[in-house]
């Protein structure tokens, strides 16, 4: 595997040198743009909006967030890092403190609804505590000074999630409040993709401020033969690395059209929405059946694949997507006062993005690649083409968002079951010693 490593001694010597420069910057940068921050604590604090959440419990109660935001910029406070230029990047300890999103709820039972219409609104602030982030980020030189790759291999943990709500009756106002340790076990996990998406992007535009402004010259001991010879070092390790993804994508693509399973049934969609009607609150009833999600057979890599060192073996990591990713349905019902659509649905996804990891086993001179993690991080821009909504059009942008909640919370845990399971069946016989001696 010394294509994945420096082989100029004088440039592994001035990265050496280097090390403690980088890490010093970078957790003094941020300590300080939280201190400043802090110190500004009363000016108005930029929010950032969140995707809407729809999910059903035990079948018949239907819960819906919508306008959430998260309520501040997070401090992200570098714990620990260690700059492994070596290999090109950052392992990274991030106490990223208390995040809150607040939004509004709607709920309705519909076995109860059936015989008593009613429904739940108010407004909901999830707060997720004490946020820490662990993990790798991968670098790379662009003329005289670094930026980060797209792919962020980092996970964050809460350390327990408080939820409060507000809603009023006939009494007046009415809270409550509930807290837990295992962020699953809260509806804080139908929004946890979206959130942490938004923090990996704050994340990388704070710290590409950063290190853009390390002059690679004047790390490298002022020799711009070293500055070229780390550029083509990382060209170098891309093509490389680059070529292990591509590989396995494909065969893992081929293999899925080979024996047929490049779609997969989605689950039906059963929901409420209301409307106002000459005074009187309206509940209506929409469902969706018969839908299939397509394509596994088109995973791609999405920008230059990253190198990191943990526990003592060397992973690659990058972004794959789907390159056609739809979910159709051929049949809804849109009621309201038991009249109402029907149709067909057609659902476009704009941005989706999922982490692959892969660790190289080394065993004398064999080298052998084994899958790490597989995980969807990113399902957004969806939108919902419907047919026949006639005067309910104004129900679209909802459909939309009930598609967009299927996707990341019940459809994408199965896509990556599948894509786990036959990614691991490419693996058993590819050999990844010959693409690493090429």
């Amino acid at each position: 595997m010394d294509v994945l490593k420096v082989q100029n001694p004088d440039l592994a010597q001035a990265i050496e040198w280097t090390k403690e420069t980088i890490e010093t910057m970078i957790t003094r940068s941020f300590t300080n743009a939280a201190v400043r921050r802090s110190i500004w604590s009363n000016a108005p604090a930029k929010q950032h909006p969140l995707k809407d959440v729809f999910f059903t419990v035990k079948g018949d109660t239907h819960v819906e967030l919508t306008n959430l935001k998260l309520l501040r910029e997070p401090d992200f406070r570098f714990t620990g890092v260690t700059a492994r230029f070596e290999f090109l990047f950052l392992a990274a300890e991030i106490d990223v403190g208390d995040l809150e999103v607040s939004g509004e709820f709607f709920v309705q039972n519909t076995a109860l609804n059936a015989f008593l219409p009613l429904t739940t609104s108010g407004q909901i602030s999830i707060i997720f505590k004490n946020v820490k982030a662990k993990g790798s980020i991968g670098v790379y030189p662009i003329e005289d000074c670094f930026l980060t790759n797209n792919s962020y291999a980092i996970e964050y943990k809460p350390e327990k999630v408080l939820i409060k709500t507000t809603y009023r009756d006939s009494e007046g106002e009415i809270s409550g409040q509930l807290d837990r340790d295992e962020l699953s076990d809260t509806l804080g996990a139908h929004l946890w993709m979206d959130l942490t998406s938004r923090l990996n992007h704050l994340l990388k535009m704070e710290l590409d401020e950063v290190i853009v402004e390390l002059s690679a010259c004047d790390l490298l001991q002022g020799e711009s033969d070293l500055v070229d010879a780390i550029t083509e070092h990382s060209k170098a390790v891309n093509v490389v690395t680059n070529d292990i993804f591509d590989k396995i994508l494909a065969n893992a693509n081929n293999r899925i059209n080979e024996l047929k399973v490049s779609t997969i049934p989605t689950p039906d969609i059963d929901a409420s929405f209301t409307k106002k009607l000459a005074g009187v609150v309206t509940t209506g009833r929409f469902t969706a059946r018969n839908g299939i999600f397509q394509n596994l057979a088109t995973i791609s890599r999405k920008g230059n694949v990253s190198i990191a060192v943990e526990d003592g073996n060397i992973v690659i990591f990058g972004t794959v997507g789907l390159a056609e990713l739809k979910i159709s349905y051929d049949h809804y019902e849109a009621k309201l006062m038991d009249v109402g659509p029907t149709g067909a649905i057609q659902t476009t996804v704009g941005r989706n993005e999922a982490l692959f990891k892969f660790v190289l086993d080394k065993k004398d001179q064999d080298v052998k690649i084994r899958l790490a993690d597989f995980k969807i991080t990113n399902i957004s821009d969806v939108e919902a083409h419907v047919t026949g909504l006639g005067g309910l059009n104004w129900l679209a942008s909802k459909i939309s968002s009930w598609m967009a909640s299927t996707l990341r919370w019940k459809v994408a845990p199965v896509i990556e079951a599948r894509v786990k399971e036959n990614i691991n069946k490419v693996l058993e016989d590819f050999n990844v010693s010959a693409l690493l001696t090429k």
